[in-house]
């Protein structure tokens, strides 16, 4: 019974060396930094690897001969300086964004401005139609005067008139002159004033 013992014991240290070695096999032998090799080949399944930007590598997520799939994090770049361009491209947006706000503002003002000016020329033209309604007003006053003269004078020839009555159409007459030259300089200043 003793030697079944010892060939039982004997089988499961066998074993257990067995299992050790095939199980770290590949950590013993590619964990070398220098590989020796007496005239064989070395097959292997060499995958390249690449990423779509340049940078300096962070951390490696995968050790020697570890399985991946497709998807698996291999490699974390430094993303530092990529952060600090998006963080400009937005400040820079955002600058964009003020500007826009900034001239929409601005063209407001405008348009209030502009309005406001087309309002003014608006009342200049209105001022302006005023005194030339006020000046046609005078010219018919100025030919009313001017012809009722001509018959208090007539009259006066003819002794059908007083010198009173000449004097007071002269005199009337005087008074619409004077508004006429008074509407003629506020139709001027009035255009002076939307020019």
């Amino acid at each position: 019974m003793e030697k079944v013992r010892n060939s039982s014991s004997c089988r499961g240290a066998r074993l257990a060396v067995l299992i050790t070695i095939t199980r770290n096999w590949n950590a013993w032998e590619g964990g070398k930094v220098e590989q020796i090799t007496d005239d064989a080949y070395v097959r292997g399944d060499l995958t390249p690897l690449s990423t779509k930007v340049a940078g300096i590598v962070r951390t490696v997520h995968v050790t020697d001969f570890q399985r991946v799939h497709k998807g698996d994090l291999i490699v974390e770049l430094q993303d530092d300086d990529y952060r600090a361009q998006v963080d400009q491209a937005s400040a820079a947006v955002e600058a964009a964004r003020a500007a826009i706000e900034n001239n929409r503002r601005q063209r407001e003002l405008q348009d209030a401005r502009i309005a406001k000016a087309l309002a003014g020329i608006d009342q200049a033209r209105a001022q302006i139609a005023a005194a030339e309604a006020g000046k046609e007003a005078v010219t018919a006053d100025l030919v009313r005067a001017h012809s009722e003269r001509k018959r208090q004078e007539g009259l006066y020839q003819t002794h059908s008139a007083t010198q009173q009555r000449v004097e007071a159409a002269v005199g009337g007459r005087r008074a619409p002159v004077g508004t006429a030259r008074e509407s003629r300089r506020r139709s001027q200043t009035g255009s002076d004033h939307v020019a």
